[in-house]
């Protein structure tokens, strides 16, 4: 069965847009490989299962920002 993932939010142009859009798109990640990778049936999880992906999402997002920030103001930021 062919699903269509699409994620939904509203966007402004600020570092905490940012790590939400990650957030979510670990939640649109999660149910596409899920729903690839089994039956219907037993594609779906449990809330706690769906946030460790977009938990997971938000810290490679975090650790890109501070690997690749040159301004330690804006590295102290993120801590």
């Amino acid at each position: 069965m062919m699903f269509t993932h699409i994620c939904f939010l509203n966007y402004q142009e600020t570092m905490d847009a940012v790590f939400t859009l990650a957030h979510e798109l670990g939640h649109t990640l999660h149910s596409m490989h899920s729903s690839e990778a089994q039956p219907y049936s037993t594609a779906d999880y449990t809330i706690f299962v769906a946030e460790v992906a977009s938990t997971f999402n938000e810290r490679l997002l975090l650790d890109y920002m501070l690997e690749n920030s040159d301004d330690s103001l804006e590295k102290n930021c993120f801590y």
